[in-house]
């Protein structure tokens, strides 16, 4: 494969991206047919850098993953008690007070 055909392969992830169907079975489904494309790709030219490039583009575009392993962790600040959001105020003034020393 030329450097174009997987410009047209990234315009195609992108494409379906942007249209995608609102059913998840179908993008599921169009998600591990493309990982299967992809494979037999790599198969024919060996091209390592491209394949995972795609899987990357893959991954992000359509996997429900948090940015970090740190997102979903600890309290919302709407779910703490005044005397607790006091406090955490009162902690990050002092930790931002001692930073700016």
């Amino acid at each position: 494969m030329n450097n174009e055909s997987y410009v047209d392969f990234y315009d195609q992830i992108l494409h379906y991206f942007h249209n995608k169907p609102l059913k998840k079975g179908d993008v599921e489904i169009w998600k591990n047919q493309t990982y299967i494309k992809l494979m037999e790709v790599l198969k024919k030219t060996n091209d390592k850098q491209k394949i995972r490039n795609s899987i990357i583009l893959l991954i992000s575009l359509f996997e429900d993953l948090p940015p970090d392993i740190l997102n979903n962790r600890g309290d919302k600040m709407e779910n703490l008690k005044i005397e607790e959001k006091k406090k955490l105020v009162s902690l990050l003034k002092e930790e931002f007070s001692s930073n700016s020393k």
